[in-house]
């Protein structure tokens, strides 16, 4: 399976209550900020079936990557601007075994299917987000302009799981099941 978006896109539309009340269908800005997107996806499926059990992986990537910029100040002075810059690359991949298409027979009237699984999860994200100040706004003895980066991020995830679930059948109108899922994640 795989999935992927591409998006260019206009400004936020954000605007000063105010001043779209006095003037609908009209912004004020001092430059046209846009939005571009991309993702990437894909999934990797198997399956193996047998009588007495059955494996199945699941390996899933996901990378996205966006870029937007704007006017902050709603302003036809330039005050502020912002400039947004974010990426993912995230893994994740599940190993399953399970019972077959054959139940295990515990008694005459009670049968047993099962599922056992490791599950993996990493993720690497980034974001610099930079406002922008004219020269005079700050720091007007210099007369240079300034940026703050905020938020300037990196988020590393690091996860794994186990876990197990029985389903005992008693006849024909009766399930119990059961089951147990570890997790750890680090970030």
């Amino acid at each position: 399976i795989v999935t992927g978006e591409s998006a260019r896109d206009g400004d936020n539309g954000l605007n000063d209550l105010n001043v779209v009340r006095r003037n609908p269908f009209h912004v004020e800005r001092d430059f046209e900020g846009f939005m571009r997107r991309d993702i990437l996806s894909s999934t990797l499926l198997t399956q193996r079936s047998g009588d007495i059990f059955s494996f199945s992986t699941i390996t899933g990537v996901v990378r996205w990557k966006t870029h937007d910029a704007t006017d902050l100040d709603y302003s036809l002075r330039p005050l502020f601007a912002r400039d947004d810059r974010e990426k993912d690359l995230q893994l994740t991949q599940e190993v399953r075994l399970a019972s077959g298409a054959t139940p295990i027979r515990l008694t005459d009237n009670v049968i047993m299917r099962w599922q056992t699984g490791v599950f993996f999860l990493s993720q690497n994200y980034n974001q610099d987000a930079a406002t922008s100040y004219p020269p005079y706004l700050l720091l007007p003895q210099l007369g240079v302009p300034s940026k703050q980066h905020l938020p300037l991020s990196e988020l590393t995830d690091l996860g794994l799981g186990v876990y197990g679930q029985g389903t005992a059948t008693f006849g024909e109108d009766f399930d119990l099941t059961f089951g147990m899922r570890l997790d750890n994640e680090k970030r």
